[in-house]
């Protein structure tokens, strides 16, 4: 069994010079689960964030 869980947000907030930006943040969370009594023998947890200018 593999139980995922995956949450994204996206964000665009403006600058001082009145540039925006717009920043996607990407979490994603895996936990493998194996043996008695549900003990979790696998947990990985990988970020990624991407930050990227709009309008260059």
């Amino acid at each position: 069994m593999f139980n995922g869980r995956r949450s994204r947000v996206t964000m665009s907030p403006v600058l001082g010079g009145g540039q925006p930006m717009s920043v996607s943040v990407e979490v994603v969370t895996g936990e493998k689960q194996r043996g008695k009594g549900g003990m979790p023998t696998t947990l990985s947890t990988d970020c990624l964030i991407i930050v990227s200018p709009v309008g260059t």
